[in-house]
């Protein structure tokens, strides 16, 4: 369990950093990203899902 734990904060911790990468885009970048997928809401959910996930398991 401790391991599964380990590898979905990692993930969190990946994702938090693309998520700021993505911040440092200009708006042509950014706009090209957004065009291949609607990754803004998705990423988002994704990063929240994970979490929760993640804190679920560390009180059981």
């Amino acid at each position: 369990m401790d391991r599964v734990i380990q590898l979905l904060d990692g993930s969190i911790n990946e994702l938090s950093k693309l998520e700021e990468e993505l911040k440092n885009l200009n708006e042509d970048e950014l706009g090209q990203i957004a065009a291949s997928y609607p990754f803004n809401d998705y990423f988002h959910e994704l990063v929240s899902k994970l979490n929760r996930w993640k804190n679920e398991l560390e009180r059981n």
